[in-house]
């Protein structure tokens, strides 16, 4: 776990991480992901999970990341992990 967390949802921050692998001629392409999850109590780390969450739902955490650069903040965490965001 490295750099900035991809999202932050009040004391909890999401670092996620997809990689992509192709086969040897860069057709088939697959994914995976990884999400670790820390929680944080008075500035102090109280909590550290590794999730497992669908690739599909990753990818709406780091386009999340995006929408909260801008400020908005319409799209909550819960939606965005529930797939209606």
């Amino acid at each position: 776990m490295s750099g900035d967390p991809t999202l932050i949802d009040g004391e909890t921050w999401y670092y996620v991480r997809i990689a992509t692998h192709s086969d040897t001629v860069g057709i088939r392409k697959s994914y995976s992901s990884n999400v670790i999850k820390v929680v944080f109590a008075n500035d102090v780390v109280s909590d550290i999970q590794k999730i497992n969450i669908p690739k599909e739902k990753a990818l709406r955490m780091t386009r999340e990341k995006s929408i909260q650069e801008e400020g908005d903040r319409s799209a909550k965490l819960e939606d965005v992990l529930a797939g209606t965001s």
